[in-house]
């Protein structure tokens, strides 16, 4: 009970730290591109029609006028946009900034839906906590922070893992009915081809739980709970001209090197916003790369396949996946290839996990206490030099490119020397 506090206490405090330039008292930064663009006009008009007393079912001021409802990205029935609309009820318009903290929520409930799934698997508390960080704040999330969709869907994502988890050891269905409702909200928080992604993750994990017909059901299930917003989308879909979108595939090596080379494409701090077009930022971090090369070996088997599955549709060898999604026009138009990346994250949090859980459990002796202060002081000293090049100085910059290695290097060192003092107590 004293470790499960001690999580939740430290979970907020180094969540509210890690956004501090989003929130007040600095509000030094704010999330730009289509959260500010696109999804707050449709949630600020929804908010003042329904403070008016009126159902907000024609919006004009997007795309020379679209039915609401019918345009599933306006989340007018996923739950939590309530819950955004009731705390902010007293004011006459919804400003931007809430919104930028509901957002911000997400991810701190992604966070805490990892860490319970992780736990449920058995797993040490050090180990949850760096899959569980690993999943919310790793570069997918973080580039993903301007897609409201996206952000809220995926932070539901763990909770569908845990269920299908549950129904194994209890070797029963009714965990399912909570995979079922989390399904549902993945649709109802307004990205539906993100369902495809996530419905494509959950067969895999539950083939290898044993409980696939059961998960399947369970997903058409949900499909039933949100027909409500997904008839209408449908019938507004019907009228639009569908092309297909899926693409070749997320192929290049310079899309997934940013996975371990943080600033390989020189996201520095005072880089120009468009130096590196089409590529994104998606790095783990090296506490997690430490624990995804220590989960190799067994008792890993559903993270790897995870990971092959979601690198099959994003590469789409050979075209296999895109002329199959052509064959059916309203999908095609939507569906792209780049859906499926939030796969390859979860399977890199669960890796993670699955390696801090053995570096915490193993049974060699206690490490030396010089190795425990060194380790302790170097990352110290090395959180200190992060800090003054992210200060914003005009000269001082991340190193980019193939020398970002070398930080990488000194990073993982300092993980691979913490990891080498994590031990259970006996």
């Amino acid at each position: 009970m004293r470790v499960a506090r001690f999580v939740k206490t430290a979970a907020v405090l180094l969540h509210l730290l890690f956004f501090a330039e989003y929130l007040p008292p600095l509000y030094r930064l704010f999330v730009p591109y289509d959260l500010h663009g696109y999804h707050y006009p449709l949630m600020d008009f929804a908010f003042r029609e329904l403070r008016a007393g009126r159902l907000p079912e024609w919006d004009a001021g997007v795309y020379c006028g679209i039915p609401l409802l019918g345009n599933i990205q306006a989340a007018l029935l996923y739950p939590p946009t309530w819950v955004l609309f009731l705390a902010n009820w007293t004011k006459a318009a919804l400003s931007y900034r809430p919104l930028e903290i509901y957002v911000l929520a997400h991810v701190w409930l992604g966070f805490g839906l990892a860490y319970r799934w992780f736990r449920g698997r058995g797993f040490e508390p050090l180990a949850c906590w760096m899959g569980a960080a690993v999943f919310a704040y790793s570069g997918y999330m973080m580039t993903q922070l301007q897609h409201l969709g996206l952000v809220c869907g995926v932070a539901w994502w763990p909770a569908a893992f845990q269920a299908i988890d549950e129904s194994e050891r209890d070797a029963a269905g009714r965990p399912l009915w909570k995979l079922a409702g989390v399904s549902a909200l993945v649709v109802l928080a307004g990205y539906p081809p993100l369902w495809a992604a996530f419905a494509v993750c959950v067969a895999v994990y539950a083939a290898c739980a044993g409980v696939l017909r059961r998960s399947l059901a369970a997903l058409a299930f949900s499909l039933c709970l949100a027909a409500v917003q997904l008839w209408p989308a449908f019938e507004a879909n019907r009228l639009v001209p569908h092309l297909a979108h899926y693409g070749a595939g997320v192929r290049e090596f310079a899309q997934y090197a940013t996975f371990a080379l943080p600033n390989y494409h020189a996201f520095g701090l005072h880089m120009p916003v468009m130096t590196n077009p089409g590529l994104d930022y998606w790095y783990l971090g090296a506490a997690g790369l430490v624990g995804i090369v220590c989960a190799f070996g067994r008792g890993a088997r559903a993270a790897w396949l995870l990971a092959l599955a979601a690198l099959f549709f994003l590469t789409n060898p050979y075209y296999a996946v895109s002329d199959i999604v052509a064959k059916f026009p309203m999908l095609a138009s939507a569906l792209r290839s780049w859906y499926f990346m939030p796969g390859l994250t979860v399977a890199a949090a669960l890796l993670t996990a699955i390696g801090w859980n053995r570096l915490a459990t193993r049974k060699t002796g206690s490490a030396p206490a010089w190795l425990v202060g060194a380790s302790i002081a170097a990352a110290a000293v090395w959180s200190a030099r992060l800090l003054w090049l992210w200060y914003p100085f005009d000269e001082v910059d991340f190193a980019a490119g193939p020398a970002t290695a070398v930080d990488v290097a000194i990073g993982v060192a300092i993980a691979a020397g913490l990891a080498a003092t994590a031990r259970r107590a006996a």
